[in-house]
């Protein structure tokens, strides 16, 4: 998968030329779960703090950050893992004692993972929203292509 990246960003600095985010289209599901990968691979709670230390430090690499944007995905990710945490709060609030797990308490677990979502939604557009135009097409084609590589599919057809 790590190759996959490297060369499918390597094939994107190449051809991305000066092409221009639109920063007014929201994120796609695939560009958002991308985003949720870089939030969670640079500041996720269950990592530790020197693996995501340099994971941070690969994608500045990786896609050629200045440190505007690798403050902008220090920020995003710091509130990731607010997020994160506060997720996991209310799931145990909610599941401490209570087994089997009611009907009541399920709906709250989704309800808190809907707000989860949408939390991861709205920073994932607020980085595309805050990074330079051409890193916004890198992210952004990254999360495409991930997509890509994992079903097999392109719009119009498989890859095959």
């Amino acid at each position: 998968m790590k190759r996959l990246m490297i060369v499918s960003t390597f094939l994107l600095f190449h051809f991305n030329g000066d092409a221009q985010s639109q920063i007014t289209t929201p994120a796609t599901p695939d560009q958002v779960e991308f985003l949720r990968y870089v939030m969670s691979s640079i500041a996720s709670p269950f990592i530790d703090p020197q693996v995501a230390k340099m994971n941070a430090a690969d994608f500045v690499i990786l896609f050629g950050l200045n440190s505007q944007e690798e403050t902008v995905l220090q920020t995003a990710g710091q509130a990731f893992a607010t997020a994160i945490n506060n997720f996991r709060s209310q799931e145990d609030t909610i599941t401490t004692g209570n087994k089997p797990i009611s009907e009541p308490d399920r709906a709250a677990i989704s309800a808190a993972a809907t707000q989860l979502n949408t939390t991861v939604s709205a920073l994932a557009n607020q980085i595309l929203a805050s990074v330079r135009p051409g890193t916004a097409n890198l992210f952004r084609q990254q999360g495409d292509l991930n997509a890509i590589a994992t079903t097999g599919k392109m719009a119009g057809g498989n890859l095959k």
